[in-house]
């Protein structure tokens, strides 16, 4: 794993444990990690780091019914847990 799709996935972390439990839309979580990360990562690598997260079962996406390209995303238990234990918030 390269450090920029690293620093992709805490950010994502980050973000979405900064929200309290409340799932983000994925342009809007997609905004806030391009404010964090240099260089800004493209839409694949951004993809391929929720791809990654939601296989390990740290994030949870739902539909969006108004617009089913940008589903809901947020942390699910075991990613609440590893955010509280190993990232600076």
């Amino acid at each position: 794993m390269n450090m920029n799709v690293e620093n992709i996935i805490r950010e994502i972390i980050k973000t979405l444990h900064g929200a309290s439990g409340h799932p983000l839309l994925e342009d809007v979580l997609k905004l806030q990690v391009d404010c964090r990360v240099r260089p800004r990562p493209t839409a694949l690598e951004f993809g391929e780091c929720l791809k990654q997260l939601q296989a390990k079962g740290f994030v949870m996406s739902r539909p969006n019914e108004m617009e089913e390209s940008n589903p809901y995303w947020h942390l699910d238990e075991k990613g609440e847990v590893f955010a509280a234990k190993n990232l600076r918030l």
